[in-house]
């Protein structure tokens, strides 16, 4: 029920066969087997038919509020909003969208994280740029194509049962020492092996094996 004060603000002064007319102006009338509602301007609205329902701001906000309760809006088929500028959002707790049905998706936001859950998640860009100060990636298989990638770090370490490397060209260099430990090293060249410094150091703890069909020393 409108409270007391409201109801006397606008009253029925012309009651016509299809319409309607209130003090300030505003008038509901039937046009088209519509009912519309219209300011005294005679800018629409509410208008209603066949089941459907408009609800129009001519001027001004639209506003939906329940101060004490909740919003809910239900629909049978879609939910579309459009705008001409922004969509903001501003919840004091979470936000959150979820997708039923088989596979389920879930994108959530509060205060402090970001999840996101899907079957399969799909990032399409131009451009892409992340910033943090830590990142953990866990997965069972990486698969990464590029045309050129640019690693740029103060140390790298990488920890592996096994470690395949297979490409036509392999440039590396180093400004201090190269170091590697390994229980067994073996070196396969099909063509030549050159080995070019200012000193070579070579020391077996027990033999020390050349062969070749013509060994050139000096």
């Amino acid at each position: 029920m409108l409270p007391e004060h409201a109801m006397t603000r606008a009253t029925v002064t012309k009651i016509h066969p299809e319409a309607i007319e209130l003090s300030d102006g505003a008038r509901a009338e039937q046009v088209d087997g519509a009912l519309e509602l219209r300011d005294r301007e005679g800018r629409l609205l509410l208008r209603y038919q066949d089941g459907a329902a408009e609800v129009v701001a001519a001027t001004g906000d639209l506003k939906l509020a329940a101060p004490q309760g909740a919003v809910l809006i239900d629909a049978a088929t879609d939910v579309h909003i459009r705008a001409a500028r922004d969509v903001v959002q501003e919840p004091a707790r979470k936000a959150a969208i979820e997708v039923q049905g088989e596979g389920m998706a879930r994108f959530e936001v509060d205060r402090k994280t970001v999840r996101a859950r899907a079957d399969e998640v799909a990032v399409v860009a131009k451009k892409s740029r992340l910033a943090t100060g830590e990142a953990t990636v866990l997965a069972r298989a990486i698969a990464t194509t590029a045309t050129s990638v640019a690693t740029q770090v103060e140390r790298y370490e990488l920890t592996t049962r096994k470690l395949i490397e297979r490409s036509r060209t392999v440039f590396r260099e180093v400004e201090g020492l190269i170091q590697t430990k390994a229980g067994r090293t073996r070196t396969l060249v099909q063509g030549v092996h050159a080995l070019f410094s200012k000193r070579t150091v070579m020391v077996s703890k027990k033999d020390t094996s050349i062969d070749g069909s013509k060994v050139l020393l000096g």
